[in-house]
């Protein structure tokens, strides 16, 4: 099935101009008439908004991370980005812990002497910035990256990351948890990594 055809579309430069663009956006696809469109359409729609939303995360990731480095949320009246988070965009703490996580890990960081660094995760930002996971598979490989054992290289762990975001593209999040437990056993056979069930019954490495 193909995606939507649509016509090229001029868009600003500057993030203010393209944020209102995309509410604006968001406010006439509120009130689109659904009947019209056909099923394959509709199915070609949904694996778009899909996408959006993901390369939403990546944005919202970076935006935070500006907001942080530059401490704009004291502006706000917060004294922490994780309470402005939590109370200012009213996400709660649970939620805000989620997005501060995500953030270190796929959003680009900016050196002391103003040079751009690459994200933590290259192969989880590159993922997300096409729209081909979601921030609950950020999670997913940022908890098998901290269960890494110290002894491996530096290139093994990097190599650990891209092949994860790579899975990732095609996997569940569930799915990529399952996946992350076989690269662990494979990446450290002798480690502690044992299998338990959850009330959920399903597997997690702990």
């Amino acid at each position: 099935m193909t995606e939507p055809t649509v016509m090229p579309v001029v868009l600003p430069d500057s993030p203010a101009e393209l944020l209102a663009a995309a509410d604006a956006i968001a406010v006439k696809l509120g009130s689109a008439v659904w009947p019209a469109v056909t099923e394959d359409e509709l199915l070609a729609g949904a694996r778009l908004l899909e996408r959006v939303r993901a390369r939403q995360e990546g944005v919202a990731a970076q935006l935070f991370t500006e907001i942080n480095d530059r401490c704009a949320y004291s502006r706000d009246g917060f004294t922490h980005p994780m309470t402005w988070l939590a109370k200012g965009l009213r996400l709660g703490r649970p939620e805000a812990k989620k997005r501060y996580r995500r953030a270190e890990k796929i959003a680009r960081l900016t050196a002391p002497t103003g040079q751009s660094l690459q994200p933590q995760f290259p192969g989880t930002a590159e993922a997300v910035a096409d729209g081909a996971i979601r921030g609950a598979h950020v999670d997913e490989i940022g908890d098998v990256m901290r269960r890494l054992p110290w002894k491996l290289s530096g290139q093994v762990a990097e190599q650990a990351e891209i092949d994860l975001a790579a899975m990732a593209r095609a996997l569940t999040p569930h799915e990529l948890r399952k996946a992350a437990i076989a690269l662990l056993a494979y990446l450290d056979p002798d480690g502690p990594c044992r299998m338990r069930k959850t009330a959920a019954a399903n597997a997690r490495c702990i």
